[in-house]
């Protein structure tokens, strides 16, 4: 596989600040164009390929993804890769099958770790699933994805202090991780802690206003601590964002018996 050049990495990084803008399809089109330019750059193809997936257009990603697989069949990054977008489409068994090669390419990578363990929790398989994060984060103790998805799991099984200390570490390590601060929020809220819950609530919708699940977790904060008209603007907020599904009805519920009393 090809080495990024400088304008390979100077594509790619206008490509991710295009993205921080919001511009989501301007920068489709951009890293696009530039792959059109070289066609046959694998890096330009893969990160193409990556983008589709964040965009949504997960059978375009995998036409890519296939077709970069058999070109490199011994490229773990890209095998990876493909790994994640199968289970991003629910493709389990295929997910598993490309960590597992990606680990015997290269058997040291946390990130590959990380996904398979992601893939094993979602088979219901948590003890191995939280061995599979351990493991990662023995090789590489920064790993915030890893120390997420080791909090859930902790969190799961009721080890409240240390699925805090994970869901703390990642957000300390990466300030804008919404997902942290949402993860912190939940421990502080089954202990009792509910100001705090509210703070990591918040922070975590400040960063990720388009998470409906983070702005249920700091509606019902709120109203757990008795600022019930916060709460309501946060569910009517909510209402916004997500029409349907079980957290627009949820929200719609208690709006209603907010009504009644």
């Amino acid at each position: 596989m090809r080495t990024a050049s400088k304008s390979v990495d100077e594509i790619i990084s206008r490509t991710e600040t295009l993205l921080g803008e919001g511009r989501r399809e301007e920068a489709g089109e951009f890293l696009f164009a530039a792959w059109e330019e070289s066609p046959d750059d694998a890096t330009l193809a893969n990160a193409y390929a990556v983008l589709c997936a964040r965009l949504g257009r997960t059978e375009e990603a995998r036409r890519i993804m296939d077709v970069l697989a058999d070109q490199y069949p011994t490229d773990a990054m890209l095998i990876n890769n493909r790994g994640y977008l199968c289970l991003q489409l629910g493709d389990l068994p295929e997910a598993k099958a490309c960590f597992l090669r990606a680990l015997q390419l290269e058997p040291g990578d946390a990130e590959v770790m990380t996904n398979l363990g992601i893939a094993l929790e979602r088979e219901g398989r948590e003890a191995d699933a939280l061995g599979m994060f351990e493991q990662a984060l023995e090789r590489d103790p920064d790993n915030v994805s890893a120390l997420n998805n080791r909090g859930v799991i902790l969190r799961r099984l009721g080890r409240m202090s240390e699925a805090g200390e994970a869901f703390l570490q990642a957000l300390e390590l990466d300030p804008e991780d919404a997902s942290a601060a949402n993860n912190l929020g939940c421990v502080e809220r089954s202990q009792g802690n509910m100001g705090e819950a509210v703070g990591y609530f918040a922070r975590a919708v400040q960063l990720n206003p388009a998470s409906a699940v983070s702005r249920r977790n700091l509606a019902l904060a709120y109203a757990e601590t008795g600022d019930i008209e916060s709460a309501r603007e946060v569910f009517h907020a909510l209402l916004e964002l997500a029409q349907d599904g079980p957290l627009a009805e949820e929200a719609r519920a208690w709006l209603a018996a907010r009504q009644r009393d």
